[in-house]
C-alpha cells in the first residue's frame, strides 16, 4: 500500500502544470499526511498557488482556488476573500463555493458585500446558506442598511432559505417598513420558504393583493408550507385573471394534496393557458384522485395537446389505479410519441412491476436511442435494488451515450454491486472520454478506494493517472 501511494505522488508531484494533477490534488494532499518526511510541501503548494493567483490566466487562478481549499493557513483564507472581488466570475464562484463550504464565519461579512458589487450576487447565496445560523444576524443587519433593492431582494430570499425560524420577525418588519411591491414580492416568497405557518394567514390575504407579482409568490409560497387552510384561497385563485397566478395556485393545490382541489382542477384543465392546464395535470397526479384518471388519460394520448405530457406525468404518479391501464397500452400499436409518454408515466409512477419491461425497452438496441433513454430515465426514477441488473447490462452496450448515461445513475444509485463492473469498463473505455464513468465511482466514496488501487497496480500510466484523479475527487477518505 505505501509503495502505491508514493508511487502516485511520485507521478502527481512530477506532473504539477498539468489539468490532471490539479484535479487530483485533494487525494495528493491525503497522501501526503501519510508521509512524515515532507512537512514543507503545503508551504510548497501554498506558494505555488500565490503565483498562480498571479497569472491573467483565469483558468490558472481558478486552479489556485482550489489549492487554497486543502491548505490550512490564515493567510489562504485571505486569499479566498480576496478572489471573491476577482475579475472573472467564475473565479469568485470558486471562491464563494469554498468559503461556503469552510463555513467560516470570517467570511460572511465580505460575501454579503458580494451580493451588492456582483451583478450576479445570487451565486453567493448557496455560500452563506451553508454557514447557515451564524450569518443570520448580519444579513437582518445587512438587510436594513443598504439602500440597494436589488441586494435586499437577495438578502430576503437567503432568510427564506437559511429555515431559521428566528427570521420570521425580522421580514415580518422588512413587510411593515415599505411599500415597494417588488420587496414586498421577495418577502412573501421567502415567508413560503422559511416554513413557518404563522404566515400562512398573511400569505392567504395576499392572494388578493392588486400586485400580481405578489400573488404569485404568496400562491407560490403557500405551496412550499402545504397548510390545508391555503386551500380554499388558492381554489379560488384558480380563477384569477393572470395566468402565472394561476400557475401556481394549480401548482400549490398539488403540494398541498386536499381532495377538496380535485373538482375545481379538472375543471381548470379546460383553462385557455396550456401552462396552468399543465400545472392542474401534474397537481391531480399528486392529490391521487380516481376521478382525474379519464381525463389525464385522454390529455396525454392526444399528440396535438400542449398538456400531454404533464398529463402522462399525472397519470404516473396516480400509481396503482392507473398501472393497469399503462401495461395495458404498452402492448398496444400506439404513436412513438405516446410510447414515449407511457414510459415518462411508468416512471412516474415507480413501481416495482415496471422493472422488468423498461429493462427490455432500455436493452433492446433495435429501438430509437431516445426512447432508450427515456426507459432509462424511467428506471432512474424507479431507483432501488431492482433496478441495477438491467442498468448492469446497458452498461455494455454498443451506444457509447447510452453506456455513459448508465454509469453516471449508477453513481447516483450508489449500490455498491455497481462498482466492479464500472471498474472494468473503466479499463475498456481507458482511451475514450469516459467522464461519466469516473463521476459514478467519484460517488460511491471509500466503498471504490481499495478497488481503485488494486486496478492501478497492472495499470499503464494513462490509467493511473485517470485513478489518481477519481480519488482526488472522492477526497476525504481515510487512506490508514
Amino acid at each position: 500500500m505505501v509503495t502505491i501511494l508514493i508511487t502516485l505522488v511520485v507521478i502527481l508531484e512530477n506532473q504539477m502544470v498539468t489539468g490532471y494533477s490539479m484535479m487530483g490534488f485533494k487525494f495528493r494532499q491525503k497522501v501526503l499526511t501519510k508521509r512524515t518526511k515532507m512537512p514543507n510541501q503545503e508551504d510548497k503548494q501554498f506558494k505555488q498557488a500565490i503565483e498562480m493567483l498571479k497569472s491573467e490566466d483565469s483558468g490558472e487562478r481558478f486552479r489556485a482556488i482550489e489549492i487554497l481549499a486543502h491548505v490550512n493557513k490564515a493567510s489562504a483564507f485571505q486569499l479566498l476573500l480576496q478572489a471573491l472581488k476577482d475579475e472573472t466570475y467564475s473565479v469568485r464562484l470558486q471562491a464563494a463555493t469554498i468559503l461556503g463550504n469552510l463555513a467560516d464565519k470570517r467570511a460572511i461579512e465580505p460575501l454579503i458585500q458580494a451580493l451588492e458589487k456582483d451583478e450576479l450576487g445570487y451565486t453567493f447565496n448557496d455560500a452563506l446558506i451553508k454557514i447557515g445560523r451564524p450569518a443570520l444576524l448580519p444579513l437582518v443587519d445587512n438587510l436594513n442598511k443598504t439602500d440597494n433593492q436589488e441586494t435586499r431582494k437577495r438578502i430576503i430570499r437567503i432568510l427564506g432559505q437559511l429555515g431559521e425560524m428566528d427570521a420570521y420577525e425580522p421580514l415580518i418588519q422588512t413587510w411593515d417598513n415599505t411599500k415597494d411591491d417588488n420587496i414586498h414580492g421577495s418577502v412573501a416568497l421567502a415567508l413560503g420558504d422559511l416554513g413557518d405557518n404563522r404566515a400562512v394567514e398573511l400569505l392567504i390575504q395576499l392572494l388578493k393583493n392588486k400586485s400580481s407579482v405578489i400573488r404569485v409568490n404568496a400562491a407560490q409560497g403557500l405551496g412550499w408550507l402545504k397548510n390545508k387552510k391555503a386551500t380554499e384561497a388558492l381554489i379560488e385563485a384558480l380563477m384569477d385573471q393572470e395566468q402565472e397566478v394561476r400557475q401556481c395556485a394549480a401548482s400549490s393545490l398539488g403540494q398541498i394534496g386536499d381532495e377538496r382541489a380535485v373538482k375545481p382542477l379538472l375543471q381548470t384543465l379546460n383553462d385557455n393557458d396550456n401552462y396552468t392546464r399543465m400545472r392542474a395535470a401534474e397537481a391531480l397526479g399528486r392529490i391521487g384522485a380516481i376521478e382525474a384518471l379519464k381525463p389525464l388519460f385522454q390529455i396525454m394520448l392526444d399528440s396535438n395537446d400542449a398538456a400531454c405530457f404533464s398529463a402522462a406525468g399525472g397519470v404516473g404518479k396516480l400509481g396503482n389505479l392507473a398501472l393497469e391501464h399503462l401495461l395495458r397500452l404498452f402492448n398496444e400499436d400506439v404513436s412513438e410519441e405516446v410510447y414515449v409518454r407511457l414510459i415518462f408515466a411508468l416512471g412516474e409512477g415507480r413501481s416495482l412491476q415496471s422493472v422488468q419491461l423498461l429493462g427490455q425497452v432500455l436493452n433492446d438496441e433495435t429501438k430509437p436511442i431516445h426512447i432508450r433513454e427515456s426507459a432509462l430515465n424511467a428506471l432512474a426514477k424507479i431507483g432501488g435494488n431492482q433496478v441495477i441488473i438491467p442498468l448492469l447490462i446497458a452498461l455494455n452496450d454498443k451506444q457509447k451515450e447510452i453506456r455513459d448515461n448508465v454509469a453516471k445513475i449508477l453513481g447516483l444509485l450508489k449500490n455498491a454491486s455497481a462498482i466492479q463492473p464500472l471498474l472494468e469498463a473503466l479499463q475498456v473505455e481507458n482511451n475514450e472520454q469516459t467522464v461519466d464513468i469516473d463521476y459514478a465511482l467519484t460517488q460511491f466514496g471509500e466503498k471504490a478506494v481499495l478497488p481503485l488501487l488494486d486496478i492501478y497496480k497492472q495499470a499503464d500510466e494513462k490509467l493511473q493517472r485517470r485513478i489518481a484523479i477519481i480519488l482526488g475527487d472522492i477526497g476525504d477518505t481515510d487512506l490508514s
